[in-house]
């Protein structure tokens, strides 16, 4: 009866999107910046103990207040089936070294049916008797031994959640401005008339931007006069001006202004050393 009990709780939970496993590390997408190894040297991933933020929204402003202070996404998960406890999210956000973990988990509906079940019991029969003939009596005995096949339905009620998870680490190194820039999203280019520029997501506490009065909802558009091209044109920008006193020329709610800063030259922290090929 025990092995029916496993093997039922298993049927069950494949039929309600696999709950056998761990969900988090299933359904997980890593951040751009794990899909280089150079991008981690910098970011600490030795976390011992994980803490988990429970939050009731997920949007960019959750995100956004990790990044301004000084902490890496490494990734999310989201799937919906029956609830994984805490302990599944713990294991893997150590797994990738996440220090931190924001989560929600949100009841969606109840899903019950009946699946059938076939269970072969073994049976045992016993048959004895006498017989007569001219000659005398003589008495026999044996056993049979078989099979018999019966079918069960089987009811079923599982709880289903929606769950998702950001993992975070702490970065370690220095920023060169603070300005945590994107690309321009189709509709921010329809909506500036334009395609140059990058958006500022996120602004790192204490750092030369955030000294300087740019926040975030900003549009860099300009350094130095130059024209900011693109996300990967700014990073270029960014790094030739290290150790120089910049001026970021910013649009604000459809103003534009100027904000005068100090690029910081950049001593990498080599907390993971990446290994040789």
């Amino acid at each position: 009866m025990p092995i029916l009990k496993v093997f039922f709780i298993l049927l069950v939970c494949s039929l309600n999107y696999g709950c056998a496993g761990n969900g988090y590390k299933t359904y997980f997408k890593p951040s751009e910046i794990m899909s280089n190894p150079e991008n981690l040297m910098s970011v600490d991933l030795t976390a011992t103990s994980v803490n988990l933020h429970h939050s009731n929204t997920f949007n960019e402003d959750s995100m956004r207040a990790w990044i301004e202070r000084s902490y890496v996404l490494l990734g999310q998960s989201a799937f919906s089936g029956p609830l994984q406890p805490e302990s599944t999210l713990r294991k893997f956000a150590l797994e990738i070294g996440a220090s931190d973990v924001v989560y929600n988990s949100t009841y969606m509906n109840t899903r019950t049916g009946a699946v059938p079940m076939t269970m072969n019991t073994p049976t045992t029969s016993y048959t004895s008797g006498n017989v007569y003939s001219s000659y005398g009596s003589a008495s026999y005995s044996g056993t049979t031994y078989g099979t018999q096949t019966s079918t069960y339905m089987m009811p079923y009620s599982v709880d289903r959640y929606s769950q998702s998870a950001l993992f975070f680490a702490p970065w370690r190194g220095t920023p060169r401005t603070g300005v945590w820039p994107v690309p321009l999203t189709p509709e921010q280019k329809r909506e500036l008339g334009r395609n140059d520029g990058v958006y500022v997501f996120a602004v790192l506490e204490n750092s030369p931007a955030s000294r300087a009065g740019v926040i975030n909802g900003d549009f860099v558009i300009k350094i130095d006069s130059m024209k900011v091209n693109d996300l990967e044109h700014y990073m270029d920008l960014v790094k030739s001006k290290e150790g120089q006193q910049i001026n970021m020329e910013l649009l604000r709610n459809g103003k534009i202004i100027k904000k005068a800063l100090t690029v910081n030259i950049i001593k990498p922290v080599n907390i993971n050393p990446v290994k040789p090929q």
